[in-house]
């Protein structure tokens, strides 16, 4: 039997039962199930996130990723022609221009003006151009269509952007979840209990298991603990499309590493471990 390649993506395909992707998460944070892959036996083994700290020892140092979620999602109408428009904001420009991706029939062009409609009101019966007019609280013109398919916008409002898509914004849920506008639910538990640096796209999935209690209990056991903080990009919703990984171009995320994530690893024990958590 040939070995398999490692750099084709075929390698790694697989088909996963429709019944084991989870749309909604556990009832509890620590409910969750957690795999071990222990690899000086060669063992896999069941068990819940509620055992790590038993699974961990003095010393070890865990590494967060402090990033937020921020409500990138937006939904409006293209005041010219009137259709439906969905976009993605990715980041802000050192000129103030937005990065989005954009989603819409038709062709978007230049000068484009956008008229977004708060995502709570998206879904309403009565929604169309003629309500978003009234409803509009922002609106966005594109610029210009980059090399990446990403747009350039400029809004019309010069406040935060946080505070903006606070405003008019939905988390951007991963497409298995199967809801476009994040409920009340998804607004808590779609982000890490020490969420604190606002910027990604997405979560760091990793982290959402954590409840503060976890954290203590190791904390007790004297496991370390600091923190960085890497923004998620879109690039995590985008599938690969090179048959060989070798050939994919990754994305760019943002990440800052404090002076205290530094020194915190530097110190660590030689002997013991370092465990990222929901570092990408």
């Amino acid at each position: 039997m040939a070995t398999p390649d490692p750099d084709l993506l075929s390698t790694w395909q697989f088909q996963l039962p429709e019944h084991l992707i989870a749309s909604r998460p556990a009832a509890a944070r620590d409910d969750s199930r957690l795999m071990i892959l222990d690899r000086g036996r060669g063992t896999i083994t069941d068990a819940s996130i509620r055992d790590l700290p038993g699974l961990l020892n003095a010393g070890d140092l865990l590494v967060f990723n402090n990033t937020q979620v921020i409500p990138a999602r937006l939904f409006g109408f293209r005041e010219q022609t009137g259709g439906r428009w969905e976009g993605l904001y990715v980041e802000l420009t050192e000129a103030g221009q937005w990065v989005l991706l954009c989603e819409t029939r038709g062709r978007l062009q230049p000068g484009e003006r956008i008229l977004v409609v708060p995502a709570d009101r998206w879904q309403s019966t009565d929604m169309g151009p003629e309500t978003a007019r009234r409803d509009c609280r922002l609106t966005l013109t594109l610029v210009e269509r980059r090399t990446d398919g990403s747009w350039l916008a400029f809004p019309d409002d010069s406040r935060p952007v946080v505070q903006l898509l606070e405003e008019n914004g939905s988390l951007p849920l991963p497409p298995y979840m199967k809801r476009r506008i994040a409920d009340e639910t998804d607004r808590e538990r779609y982000q890490t209990t020490y969420a604190s640096q606002p910027g990604a796209v997405a979560a760091p999935t990793a982290g959402l298991h954590f409840t503060p209690q976890l954290l203590q209990q190791c904390s007790d056991r004297g496991v370390e603990r600091t923190e960085l903080t890497l923004h998620v990009g879109p690039g995590t919703f985008r599938p690969v499309t090179a048959e060989r990984l070798s050939d994919h171009v990754m994305h760019e995320e943002w990440c800052r590493l404090p002076e205290s994530a530094v020194r915190a690893i530097r110190q660590k024990p030689p002997a013991s471990r370092l465990v990222a958590v929901g570092t990408t």
